[in-house]
């Protein structure tokens, strides 16, 4: 628990409901927690801007439902609540994270 094993990195998306989305509200920022030996560290929190990569839109939205797909999330990561299937936006959030940053995350909270 809480990185005994080795570090564990979490990415926290926060949303917020001015903005209606399918999970409650856009995303309007998020931050990156690290968990090590039962420590755990604020590494770095941005908006939702920080996290775009346009040029992976193609390469993550693959296989995604057309109706999340057009939300491009990619290119507009405050859009990551618009599904309500929250294993697949998470996975989304993961690999745009990674994409992003080249660190993985082992939870989307």
């Amino acid at each position: 628990m809480l990185g005994a094993d080795g570090v564990r990195r979490y990415l926290f998306l926060f949303g917020n409901p001015a903005e209606s989305r399918d999970m409650g509200g856009h995303i309007g920022n998020w931050a990156e927690v690290v968990a090590d030996n039962g420590r755990i560290d604020l590494v770095e929190v941005g908006g939702p801007l920080d996290l775009s990569m346009p040029e992976v839109s193609e390469e993550l939205s693959e296989g995604l439902p057309a109706s999340f797909a057009t939300m491009d999330p990619a290119r507009f990561p405050q859009n990551l609540g618009a599904t309500p299937d929250l294993g697949m936006a998470s996975g989304f959030a993961a690999g745009l994270f990674d994409a992003r940053f080249d660190r993985p995350v082992d939870g989307v909270v």
